[in-house]
Parts: structure tokens; C-alpha cells; sequence
């Protein structure tokens, strides 16, 4: 084998070239040789030798047999990688490099929801997706996505008052779920995906549960009795949103919400902040690492009752403003910084540097009360 040809076949090998482009190589080195070898001047003493006759068109130099042997060789074994990786293709989408691509958009409308609706389970696996509610009486869904293979399908299935989006994730490279969900009461909806983001409004239901992984959660405009947002190192937003129970989850992201009721509801997240505007939570619970909590826009508005509030964090401040009209009683401790009282009429029966405990005049008449659970490592804390 000539050093060309090695050199080809080795471009061949580490990927460099195409099998076609392979071909067209070999075959003009081919030729280059050949036409050297009849263009050469004859020089010897006797008679000239004979021309052979060319060989009949359907034989083939030597060099192919041998080619033929080492590119079916490395085709077939990139086909056999495909077919692990569940992508059915044809030789010719392999070749060209548009394998693994077929874009296609499905549509699904539910019969008339007229029982309610018993649970809505959508697993978007990676894909984005999004549940609106309406007022109509179907369940209307749209996906959008772009499969490996040309006949993946995705499935709507309803048994029983239960409502799934179906479909092979190991055939889908990219998907979209919008669904559209009538405000019939539905007594459980459970919105999952990974690295997808999840966006839920106007939905009335029993319990509302959102999971998702390094994506955002946002949560509009939601009425039910337990809700549910978990997500792993991205933000989760709420707003507006009236329930028995709350709990949101989330790592090296924000937690932000806004116009929150509930009876009890617990926020945690990790090196980064959490923002709550406008709340009127019973038993309310903020945790998050290495990272400051300013607790000045509750807009706590006409309170009534006792409300209880915990916040703790690590290496960063915690401030808190509170209105006139509602008692307040304090337990802070800043371990390795210090406390920072702005507020004047709290009477402490306790007090160090690190740590206090107190109320403000008027906690006993007042007709809504708050009392305060706040601490921090190494930084201060403030109460205005």
C-alpha cells in the first residue's frame, strides 16, 4: 500500500474525511498512477510492449476491494454507535449529516371535562412547558419538538379522569408542552421536567407540584391548598398565589415572591437571596446560606391574629422592618457580629451583643401580632 493511500485511509479512520471524499481521492490517485505509467516513453532495446486491453467496466482496481473492506468497516461500526445512542436513521441521513433531525408539532384535544379532573400529569423530561388555565371545558395541548427518529410519536392519554403526556425520551432531542387546562377543579397537577423550564398560571386545584432541575419555575396566579416548586440552581418566582401550604425549594438561586397567602409556607434555597413582598403567611420560614435577607417590603397590610416569622442564614445580614400597628416580639442572634436595634419601643428582657430578646410596647393590645425568629453568623442584624 502506497504512503498516499495509507495517509487516506488513516484521514479516513480518525474522522477527517467523509467516506465519499475517500472515494474521490483514492480515485484520482488511482488515475494520477495509472496515467503515468502509459505516458512514460518506452527506452529498452526490443520491441515495444503490447497495450493490454482496459479492464470490462464492472471489475475494479485492487485497491478498491481493499477499501471497500475498510470504510464498510468503519461505517457500520458509526451505525452500530448510533444505534446505541436510539437514534434510527438511514445511511443516507448519516452521510449527508441531517440524521436525528425530524422537527414535527402534535395537537390533542381532550373530550369535554365534565366530572373535573382527577390528575394532570405532564413529564416533560427536558422539555419546556407551560400550563394555563381557561375558561372553556376541554384540555387542549400543543408539542413541538425535534426527534431523532421520524415516527417518534407523543401520546395524550385520559383513563379514569387522569391526564398524561406521553412519549420515548430517548427519542426526543428538543420539546415544547403548552397546555391549556379549563378551570374545572382539578384535584392533582404534577408538572415535572429536566433542565426544562416550568411556567404554570390561573390554575385552581387541590395540590399543585412542580419539579424541574437547573431551570426556572414560575408561578402565576394560583389557588389551591398545597403548592409545591422544587428546583435545583435556578430561580423560582411567585406570584399571587392563595394556599393552605407552600414550600419552595431551590440551590444557588433566588427564591422571589410576591403577594403570597398562606397558613404556612417554607422557603429555602442556598448562597443566594430570598425576596417576599407583600405576604400575609401564618407560620413563615426563610433559609438560605451565605447570603443577606432583607425582610423590608412584607406590606403586612390589616393583620389580624399572630403571625410567626424564622429566618436564618450564614455570613450575611439580616434586616427587618415592621409598621407601627403591629406588635412585634424579637429573638435575634448575630453569632460573630452584631445587632442593630432602630426601633425604638421594643423593651428587651434579654440583651448581649451577639444576642436579644424583647417586644415592642404595644404587643399586648395590638390586634395583629408578629413574632420574630432571626439568625445569622459573622454579620448583623438590623430592626427598624
Amino acid at each position: 500500500m502506497s504512503d498516499r493511500k495509507s495517509e487516506i485511509l488513516s484521514q479516513l479512520e480518525q474522522g477527517k474525511i467523509n467516506a465519499s471524499e475517500a472515494f474521490e481521492m483514492l480515485n484520482q490517485l488511482s488515475e494520477h498512477t495509472t496515467s503515468s505509467q502509459h505516458d512514460t516513453e518506452y527506452c529498452g532495446n526490443g520491441p515495444a510492449p503490447q497495450a493490454q486491453d482496459a479492464p470490462p467496466p464492472h471489475t475494479h482496481p485492487g485497491w478498491v476491494e481493499g477499501l471497500v473492506g475498510d470504510i464498510s468497516g468503519a461505517v457500520q461500526d458509526a451505525i452500530e454507535g448510533i444505534k446505541d445512542m436510539n437514534i434510527g436513521v438511514s445511511i443516507s441521513e448519516f452521510m449527508d449529516g441531517t440524521y436525528g433531525h425530524h422537527k414535527n408539532t402534535m395537537t390533542f384535544t381532550s373530550n369535554p371535562v365534565l366530572q373535573g379532573i382527577s390528575k394532570l400529569v405532564i413529564i416533560g423530561k427536558n422539555a419546556r412547558v407551560s400550563v394555563n388555565g381557561y375558561d372553556g371545558n376541554v384540555i387542549r395541548v400543543k408539542c413541538a419538538y425535534d426527534a431523532r427518529h421520524p415516527n417518534t410519536e407523543v401520546l395524550f392519554h385520559e383513563e379514569n379522569g387522569i391526564y398524561q403526556v406521553m412519549y420515548d425520551e430517548s427519542r426526543i432531542r428538543t420539546m415544547e408542552i403548552a397546555c391549556e387546562v379549563p378551570h374545572a377543579m382539578i384535584n392533582s397537577a404534577h408538572i415535572a421536567s429536566k433542565n426544562g423550564a416550568i411556567h404554570v398560571q390561573d390554575i385552581r386545584a387541590v395540590d399543585v407540584a412542580l419539579y424541574t432541575k437547573n431551570a426556572k419555575i414560575l408561578a402565576n396566579n394560583i389557588n389551591c391548598a398545597k403548592f409545591v416548586a422544587q428546583s435545583r440552581n435556578d430561580a423560582i418566582k411567585v406570584r399571587t398565589l392563595a394556599s393552605s401550604n407552600v414550600h419552595l425549594e431551590t440551590t444557588n438561586a433566588k427564591i422571589h415572591t410576591e403577594d403570597m397567602r398562606a397558613d404556612n409556607a417554607q422557603l429555602k434555597t442556598s448562597n443566594s437571596g430570598i425576596k417576599i413582598e407583600k405576604i400575609d403567611v401564618a407560620n413563615l420560614k426563610l433559609h438560605t446560606t451565605n447570603t443577606g435577607l432583607k425582610l423590608d417590603k412584607l406590606n403586612v397590610g390589616s393583620w389580624h391574629g399572630v403571625r410567626t416569622l424564622e429566618a436564618y442564614t450564614t455570613n450575611g445580614g439580616i434586616s427587618l422592618s415592621t409598621l407601627s400597628d403591629i406588635g412585634v416580639r424579637v429573638y435575634a442572634c448575630a453569632a460573630g457580629g452584631k445587632l442593630i436595634w432602630k426601633k425604638d419601643d421594643i423593651y428587651f428582657s434579654e440583651s448581649s451583643k451577639y444576642q436579644a430578646q424583647g417586644e415592642s410596647s404595644n404587643y399586648a393590645i395590638c390586634e395583629g401580632k408578629l413574632n420574630v425568629r432571626l439568625s445569622t453568623t459573622n454579620a448583623s442584624i438590623k430592626i427598624k
